[in-house]
């Protein structure tokens, strides 16, 4: 039994909306809850005397538009103040009303991402610290390197050595340059990436490579949720779980074809599912891998 209850009015659920009742109905009515703060602490207490550690997964969210991001957040963050010096002037809230979009909060959280991408750099993330070939992979992946100067991000092309700001480079390098900052910075063990079609904007190869990206992830410690419409991924994803079986000249193959033991996905950790007219299939697996993979 955990200790803990709030009195809450039943007037400030607002159930007389949700009921469409008169609120009169409510006005003298309570009901006692959980303290949520108290049950968690007393939650965290009691795993605490077991001697388990607490896992805390932290999502991160890269949507498909996150391109389109990187190019005009600074154009949305001056549309937003012309307009807080239209609404002083004019005190017009149907103003508001009518120069503000309606966005998904998953975008909103992923602008004020890039738009604090400059503070965020000051910290260092334990894939930087113990595997920094990961950063190397994904920039590899897209032939470029990402830099800072005076705090800002730079992107270099491997081959030419030129330098260029984001809005002058690719689509694919703006794209990513989120997912790169992330695991530089901020990723987490037991962390959740999450990224909507990861093929966009690359060519067939690169795609390939981003699943064994995917897969290195998963093998340090992060979770990742994928959506994809690209068959290069799912393809290359049921490689790699084809690579936990135990077959003839097993290391062989591996070296041959380019593959290392950081690339290997194991059964377990693969959970696939196919999304289709309005239902949701699980995929099952055997030595071949995914039974579906399309």
């Amino acid at each position: 039994k955990f200790r803990g209850l709030t009195d809450i009015s039943l007037k400030q659920l607002d159930l007389a909306e949700l009921f469409d009742a008169n609120p009169s109905f409510f006005e003298n009515a309570h009901i006692e809850v959980p303290n949520f703060a108290t049950l968690i602490d007393d939650a965290a207490k009691r795993i605490a005397k077991t001697g388990q550690s607490i896992s805390v997964t932290r999502p991160f969210l890269l949507p498909a538009q996150r391109e389109a991001i990187v190019l005009f957040q600074k154009a949305l963050d001056q549309h937003n103040n012309a307009l807080v010096k239209e609404l002083k002037r004019t005190k017009s809230w149907d103003l508001l009303e009518m120069s503000t979009a309606n966005l998904a909060e998953p975008i909103h959280k992923n602008i004020d991402f890039v738009r604090n991408s400059e503070g965020i750099q000051k910290y260092n993330s334990f894939v930087q610290q113990q595997f920094p070939e990961i950063l190397t992979y994904l920039e590899e992946i897209l032939g470029i390197n990402y830099v800072l100067v005076d705090g800002r991000m730079m992107i270099i092309d491997q081959q030419t050595k030129a330098a260029m700001p984001p809005y002058m480079a690719s689509t694919s390098a703006r794209s990513l340059s989120g997912l790169y900052l992330w695991l530089k910075h901020l990723a987490k063990p037991n962390d959740l990436l999450m990224i909507d079609e990861p093929e966009l904007n690359l060519h067939p190869e690169s795609q390939i490579k981003m699943a064994r990206l995917f897969v290195k992830l998963v093998n340090v410690g992060i979770k990742v949720w994928v959506t994809t419409h690209s068959d290069y991924i799912v393809k290359e994803i049921n490689n790699m779980l084809m690579l936990s079986n135990n077959f003839e000249n097993h290391e062989n193959i591996m070296t041959e074809l380019g593959y290392t033991h950081n690339e290997i996905l194991k059964t377990n950790d693969l959970h696939a599912y196919i999304v289709q007219n309005g239902t949701i299939e699980r995929i099952k697996t055997d030595h071949l891998g995914m039974l579906k993979s399309t």
